[in-house]
């Protein structure tokens, strides 16, 4: 099991200096609600995001895009619904793609915030890029629970060797070799085929290899 970071990434603005100074917890909802309001009065025209409630107080109108990793997408649908009934006269649009199209996405102006499900590199910092961390999650391997050497493998695990030839080599690599059977069956593997975060945390484990470097079948997406 890999564990990475998980994390909200937006050009850098002016009203974003607070957020990197502020102590309070991610996971309190008002700070979450502050920090979704900084996005919105750092990136629209005032004319169009804000709007004057009736005591005077500026509240916030107009959109919110979001653009990134699959696995931070379920959470940010949840925290735009509970954001919304806050503030009705908010639209958050949510959509995912994998960590590769969220910072493109950011960085390139497209989104207002980007889901990255991995580490933020340094040239991206350097490209204006801000981050705010807000989960911790992890890649592991998998395998069907009706595959016969599922037993063997769970109480033995498998050496890194065979492990990184899986995913680097074209070697065909059978069950018998992983669970030391006679086993002949070849194993078939899977991997993403769109640019995430878990790929590339996968392929980093690997002895620092880059996600293009996987071998397998790839699949687009969350399945």
């Amino acid at each position: 099991m890999f564990k990475t970071s998980s994390h909200f990434i937006t050009p850098i603005h002016r009203e974003e200096v607070a957020m990197r100074n502020s102590h309070t917890s991610l996971f309190d909802k008002r700070f979450i609600m502050a920090i979704l309001l900084l996005f919105v009065f750092g990136c629209g025209q005032k004319t169009e995001n804000e709007q004057k409630s009736q005591g005077g107080t500026l509240k916030p109108a107009g959109t919110i895009r979001v653009s990134g990793a699959w696995a931070l997408y379920p959470m940010m649908v949840k925290w735009g619904e509970e954001y919304s009934k806050i503030n009705p006269d908010m639209r958050i649009d949510i959509s995912a793609g994998g960590a590769g199209k969220g910072i493109a996405d950011a960085l390139g102006g497209l989104v207002d915030i980007g889901m990255v499900s991995r580490e933020i590199k340094p040239e991206e910092v350097k490209q204006g890029a801000f981050y705010v961390p807000v989960v911790k999650d992890a890649v592991f391997p998998t395998l069907n629970e009706n595959n016969k050497a599922v037993d063997v493998i769970g109480k033995q695990g498998i050496k890194k060797k065979i492990f990184m030839d899986l995913w680097t080599n074209s070697k065909n690599v059978s069950w018998g070799v992983i669970a030391g059977t006679n086993s002949t069956d070849k194993i078939q593997v899977y991997t993403r085929s769109d640019s995430c975060g878990a790929a590339e945390t996968w392929a980093l484990y690997l002895e620092g290899k880059k996600q293009a470097d996987l071998k397998g079948i790839g699949v687009y997406g969350d399945p």
